[in-house]
């Protein structure tokens, strides 16, 4: 009996010692880099071994992968294999990704590739590198260490445009409206191994067959959503119905509008026949959220949630400042006290709400908001500083708006989906073509 239990115990002990333990990069925090981490556990662990993820650099890992001091790439494109043949491809595609062209509008306006100065991209990303080396000559090429410098030298200004991937964009970088976005290519992730690790490929393309034939990697999929791009299908329609909001404090009155629903017109093509009318701000939000409307001309990316923004923008609002009797009344506006009278136009109504307080609101045109605050009928009044001159130097001013780019909604559903694409593809056509 003793030794029976000896024997079981070095049994156990020897199935321990005979793990192997191989060694692998550590995938980044987002919900991709966490679905591979647990894909891999699973599938080397049905071959008996366990990974050691260990932090370092895409530029690393590929250095290491050389020698075999890991056993492969985490998650690379195909492109690689232009490059080198050290690698075998695990047949199995890990995940459908994007590399997107970020660039601040503010620096480049539409920013094709003739306005572009710089890009900047994540050294060791050779899919980055080869995409970048396409660009015309005259733009700066920029590799950077790791991604969130990258992204951090455009939030801060300091160059115009970067390339990343999808997955790695910060939801700053998304919801800032100063932003452009443009999709450079759409491909495909893949595992593959290095060099002394060849030998493991047939089993792990069967593994991975078998994973995905009983469903095991679909509920990985989503656990961590994990989804393909999507694309954009269906039948364009013929006619669509378009509000403007009218802009009725402009000096030269909706001469804006006018030409905005002119970009409008060229960017959607001549097949597309459309109904336009300028209504107040108001007016057309209520026809627009009620459906009696396709598109919502000049409105602010986060005035409203729900509805999809045009990549391109129409135009550049100036800033808003807020202009009030007292230092007192100004900072008890800002801080939210909604016993303060505020006149301001409708047109900005939705995103001042957004930033400072649930005041009364007075949304007369500017002629009558600046008599209302002359007769102390208002406490505070909120326009761009043009109309707002005559009281400089007299009142306390706050900025409570940034300068923001105006742009065109759509609805959330296969309609507006169909007319954004439309909408961006003709107005990417009209920036190269200007």
């Amino acid at each position: 009996m003793f030794k029976l239990c000896l024997l079981s115990l070095f049994l156990m002990l020897s199935s321990v010692v005979c793990a192997e333990t191989i060694h692998l990069r550590e995938p980044p925090k987002h919900k991709y880099g966490q679905y591979v981490k647990e894909l891999y556990s699973i599938a080397y662990g049905k071959l008996g071994m366990e990974i050691n993820f260990t932090r370092m650099t895409a530029e690393r890992e590929l250095m290491l992968a050389k020698k075999s001091q890991v056993a492969g790439l985490l998650a690379r494109d195909r492109v690689i294999e232009q490059d080198t043949s050290d690698f075998v491809r695990i047949a199995f595609p890990l995940f459908e990704y994007q590399v997107l062209l970020y660039s601040d509008r503010r620096a480049c306006g539409y920013c094709t590739d003739s306005d572009l100065k710089e890009i900047a991209y994540l050294r060791g990303g050779i899919v980055y590198k080869k995409i970048a080396d396409t660009f015309p000559e005259h733009i700066e090429k920029l590799s950077i260490g790791p991604e969130t410098d990258v992204r951090t030298l455009l939030l801060k200004g300091r160059v115009s445009s970067v390339l990343v991937s999808n997955m790695s964009v910060s939801e700053e970088l998304k919801s800032s409206p100063h932003f452009i976005k443009r999709e450079i290519l759409t491909s495909h992730d893949y595992h593959y191994l290095s060099p002394e690790y060849h030998h493991l490929k047939d089993e792990l393309d069967a593994i991975f067959e078998s994973m995905e034939s009983s469903g095991e990697v679909a509920q990985l999929r989503a656990k961590y959503r994990i989804d393909d791009i999507a694309t954009v299908e269906g039948e364009m329609p013929d006619f669509v119905r378009a509000v403007n909001i009218e802009k009725k404090s402009s000096t030269v009155k909706n001469q804006q509008s006018d030409t905005y629903l002119g970009l409008l017109e060229s960017a959607l093509g001549s097949d597309i026949a459309i109904k336009a009318k300028s209504l107040s701000w108001r007016e057309a939000l209520n026809q627009f959220e009620n459906q009696s409307a396709d598109i919502l001309i000049g409105a602010y990316r986060n005035a409203l949630e729900g509805y999809l923004t045009s990549e391109y923008h129409l135009d550049y609002n100036n800033e808003v400042i807020a202009v009030a009797k007292s230092n007192v009344l100004l900072e008890e506006f800002l801080s939210g006290n909604e016993s303060i009278n505020v006149c301001i136009p409708g047109e900005f109504e939705s995103s001042i709400r957004n930033t400072v307080s649930e005041a009364k609101y007075h949304t007369e045109e500017i002629t009558d908001c600046l008599k209302m605050f002359d007769n102390n009928e208002i406490q505070v009044i909120a326009h761009t500083p043009m109309y707002l001159d005559k009281y400089s130097g007299k009142f306390p001013r706050k900025t409570i708006l940034q300068a923001a780019p105006l742009f065109i909604l759509f609805h959330n559903n296969a309609t507006g989906r169909l007319l954004k694409n439309q909408f961006d593809r003709g107005m990417a056509l009209l920036a190269e073509n200007e």
